[in-house]
């Protein structure tokens, strides 16, 4: 079904990107189960949203991701789009021969043309607690806030029970937390939620002219922060399930030529507690690294910047109110014609 869209705007955009190549074991499968587990959720908890699904560069054009969906929605809080990123949009990016998405230039699309007063990022392959949708359906989210969480990381294959947040829990391998107070950028990319007023003014994810972007979520973090979003770290049982697999971004990337980050800090300044002269030195070996661009970095063998020049560009978006000024006001591809898909409609989404 394909046509135009209601005036009216949902409470929350919720925009999962995806390329339809199976890059992960039963990737298809995954994204089928998680979407109608979180359409079951939404409806239960009656909040009003859209679900936006980016296909990005999908393998074959003939059969698009949106004749692989096996999804029921009689929900008449939530609505279901789809938008078609092809081939040649993804091979203008340099490494397009190596990974198949630009996932920060794919979740971008999405943001741009959302239209809920808050947004967030969400992975194909994770889930959303009870307690997540619970806390969603207060409706009580701040403008001037953006919202972080902690990933708990599982081992478990699909098909899973109708009980499947307690068979996760029985299957836990890590849960990726920050300390408290500290920028919480771990799995930033799985659950980054704000006003999309403040998506608008950091102008999304970072966009770059090459198919990976090291510490793109981690950046659009802290240059929301810089824009004067206040984080809000939300706890226990608020988090989101992510299913472990052999592609997963810690096993993708490459430092070479340095050693390790805290390897060589402890090299240069010994493993003791350090004092202001030490942690100054720090400070400083870290933005010449930034600024040279080392250790050399890549994921899938595609060059990326380093988790020096990371950290000094975070940082500066965070000290220069957001620095969204830097970035392309054109970003999520705004000025192409993408093509869209209706694919459900909810009571809100029709009202005139």
């Amino acid at each position: 079904m394909s046509g135009s869209i209601g005036r009216c705007s949902p409470y929350l955009s919720i925009i999962i990107y995806f390329r339809n190549d199976n890059y992960s074991p039963n990737a298809i499968e995954k994204l089928n189960f998680s979407t109608q587990m979180l359409i079951n959720q939404l409806h239960k908890s009656k909040i009003e949203s859209e679900i936006i699904i980016v296909d990005w560069n999908s393998p074959d054009p003939n059969e698009p991701l949106i004749d692989e969906l096996k999804i029921t929605n009689n929900s008449k809080y939530v609505s279901i789009t789809a938008y078609e990123v092809h081939n040649n949009i993804h091979s203008r990016y340099k490494g397009h021969e190596n990974m198949g998405i630009q996932g920060e230039v794919a979740s971008n699309v999405g943001i741009r043309r959302s239209r809920g007063k808050f947004v967030v990022v969400k992975a194909s392959d994770v889930f959303y607690s009870a307690d997540l949708i619970r806390f969603l359906a207060e409706k009580s989210l701040r403008e001037d806030g953006v919202y972080r969480l902690d990933r708990i990381d599982v081992d478990y294959e699909l098909p899973a029970p109708k009980e499947w947040e307690a068979a996760f829990k029985n299957n836990i391998i890590i849960r990726k937390s920050s300390e408290k107070n500290k920028i919480h950028v771990r799995s930033c990319g799985d659950f980054l939620l704000m006003s999309k007023k403040k998506w608008a003014l950091i102008r999304g994810f970072p966009e770059t002219n090459c198919v990976v972007n090291n510490g793109a979520d981690g950046e659009a973090l802290y240059a929301s922060i810089g824009a004067g979003a206040k984080q809000i770290y939300l706890k226990g049982g608020i988090c989101l399930y992510k299913l472990s697999h052999a592609a997963m971004f810690s096993s993708r990337i490459e430092t070479r030529h340095l050693p390790r980050k805290d390897l060589l800090t402890n090299m240069l300044l010994g493993t003791g507690e350090r004092n202001k002269a030490q942690t100054c030195l720090l400070i400083v070996i870290k933005v010449i690294f930034g600024i040279l661009n080392l250790p050399t970095t890549k994921i899938l063998n595609v060059k990326t910047r380093s988790v020096y020049r990371y950290y000094l560009i975070a940082n500066l978006r965070r000290l220069f109110f957001g620095g969204g000024f830097l970035k392309s006001n054109e970003w999520g591809l705004s000025k192409l014609e993408i093509e869209k898909k209706i694919i459900s409609l909810g009571d809100w989404d029709q009202r005139k």
